[in-house]
């Protein structure tokens, strides 16, 4: 199904890629030859053009790094040698690994890849996301290396006259609380991707930002796409959402302040790495048509901002007043005794707290999200 709602590109041509793409610095891939081997090459390449696959297999162990730099190591774990036989069977010869693209070692280059994470994922032509299992040791269901389990086959029967067909529960209710939905790196990955194939133990759902499917429903794709077949009717998604992930970053004024405060109750195995992780979506809102700034995590909205629609406007403010105004966060959870300061970062960001936050309680009634 998804070769047939998006073609990639042919093998050889790795020229079409678009303006965006090729100014994309997302340093390196991993690469296989098609016409050589039916195994990955197992190589790291400089990446210029090429189409390729994203996903963020985090975790493992430092046997899992090579000391090569140019090559994967030998002892890959599961998921990530499935993410390499999806590529392939979808016809791609190139794909992103957060864990191996990212030269660990260098700090400096590290550091500069985070600050392009929107770039990355917006730039890959699908993303593979494995929420699933608490390490990349467990595989992607029903690729390769693990079998679907019995109990999420479906099922159907013949009562009397009846015909009854078990189907596997909703995407979005069975991935809420799983280890990949509370964790702040791959929280990116999903907010930022253009596609995203979602790998669950009880099936596959494929979202882009025009539609959605699941792999235990038949859906009349047809009759639910608009005409210029770019996307779901209106009456099949929300304004701002389709299915279990927004449309896009920085879309609104408001966009950004929700962002924070969803991050923030995320898990972070190291609390040094708060900013860090969030870069690519401050960036994504700071190349949107709103350009919204941050500093040190204090997102800085657009200085025209509108009181609600029973109140007049307040025109146009300075970019200290709307500074002063992303200020206005609250810790949530102060009943519960004094939350822990994170070092390194300031008391008045809501950074420097190991606590989550709740932004602009006090002024968001005033606040009207632009379009």
């Amino acid at each position: 199904m998804l070769k047939a709602f998006h073609q990639p590109p042919q093998r050889g041509d790795d020229s079409s890629a678009s303006k965006a793409e090729v100014e994309v610095d997302y340093d390196r891939l991993c690469a296989y030859r098609p016409r050589q081997s039916r195994l990955f090459s197992r190589s790291i390449i400089d990446a210029l053009q090429q189409k390729y696959l994203g996903s963020v297999l985090g975790g493992g162990t430092d046997s899992d790094i090579s000391e090569n730099s140019k090559k994967l190591p030998g002892n890959l774990p599961n998921t990530i040698k499935d993410a390499m036989t999806m590529t392939k069977r979808l016809g791609f010869r190139y794909l992103w690994i957060d864990r191996y693209c990212i030269d660990q070692n260098n700090e400096e280059r590290k550091l500069n890849q985070c600050a392009k994470m929107d770039l990355i994922y917006q730039n890959s032509q699908l993303t593979i996301i494995a929420a699933i299992g608490d390490d990349p040791t467990h595989g992607l269901p029903g690729v390769a290396q693990r079998k679907k389990q019995s109990e999420y086959l479906n099922t159907c029967a013949r009562i009397d006259k009846h015909f009854l067909i078990s189907t596997n529960a909703w995407p979005i209710s069975t991935i809420n609380g799983v280890k990949w939905s509370t964790g702040a790196w791959t929280y990116q990955e999903a907010l930022l991707s253009k596609r995203r194939l979602v790998f669950r133990e009880e099936q596959m759902y494929f979202e882009c930002y025009g539609m959605y499917c699941c792999e235990s429903l038949n859906f009349q794709l047809g009759s639910m796409r608009r005409k210029d077949i770019q996307g779901f009717k209106s009456a099949f998604c929300a304004q701002s959402w389709i299915g279990m992930f927004p449309k896009g970053v920085g879309t609104t004024n408001m966009d950004i302040i929700r962002r924070v405060e969803e991050y923030s109750q995320l898990n972070l195995t190291n609390p040094s790495e708060i900013l860090k992780a969030m870069l690519g979506i401050f960036n994504a809102s700071q190349r949107s048509r709103l350009g919204i700034e941050n500093y040190l995590g204090i997102p800085i909205l657009p200085s025209t901002l509108e009181r609600s629609k029973d109140s007049k406007p307040i025109g146009k403010w300075t970019t200290v007043a709307v500074f002063i105004i992303g200020l206005f966060w609250d810790l949530k959870g102060l009943s519960e005794g004094q939350p822990e300061r994170r070092p390194d970062f300031p008391s008045w960001s809501w950074t420097g707290w190991h606590c989550p936050v709740k932004l602009w309680e006090r002024v968001t009634s005033f606040l009207i999200c632009a379009s």
